[in-house]
């Protein structure tokens, strides 16, 4: 079997390197519907968050209905329940990708990313400055820690604004 799929993605090496960390969205404009409404992307500092990352990985997560998939993950001997928000039939690919990011993969260590993303840190309970859900940009899913923002962050992700 081959590390590297038809398309050119090698397996044993993780996709992610663009992750958004995302915050409740407390005040919400009057307009704003679907993931604005409820979430607000962090300032990541650098430019790739800002050439249109954002909206592309959204649109492709818009391409069919996502839902939320719930893993168990493991680090250093604690263990949470992990939510992911992805399209139905990309669960088993998104964790895996997933588990190579957090676990590093022999090129990178574990958790490493563009920016600073917090989870490690939330994923031990510490305060995370309101960080509350992760979305790789690079790899088009989202993940957070608890039920009810997964739930949000789906429910978002599948309320397209009117045209």
């Amino acid at each position: 079997m081959s590390a590297v799929t038809p398309g050119g993605r090698n397996l044993l090496v993780s996709s992610i390197n663009l992750v958004q960390r995302m915050t409740r969205n407390a005040h919400p404009s009057s307009r704003a519907v679907g993931l604005d409404r409820a979430f607000k992307l962090e300032y990541m500092g650098s430019a790739e968050f800002e050439w249109g990352s954002v909206p592309q990985s959204l649109r492709t997560m818009r391409t069919d209905p996502v839902s939320v998939s719930v893993r168990p993950l493991t680090i250093d001997g604690g263990s949470r329940d992990v939510h992911l928000v992805c399209p139905t039939g990309d669960a088993d690919e998104s964790w895996d990708e997933l588990l190579r990011w957090v676990t590093g993969d022999g090129y990178r260590q574990p958790f490493e990313a563009k920016e600073f993303t917090r989870f490690d840190t939330a994923f031990a309970g510490a305060d995370t400055y309101g960080t509350v859900a992760w979305w790789t940009l690079d790899v088009h899913f989202m993940w957070a820690l608890d039920a009810d923002v997964a739930a949000d962050l789906a429910d978002a992700v599948n309320t397209k604004p009117a045209k």
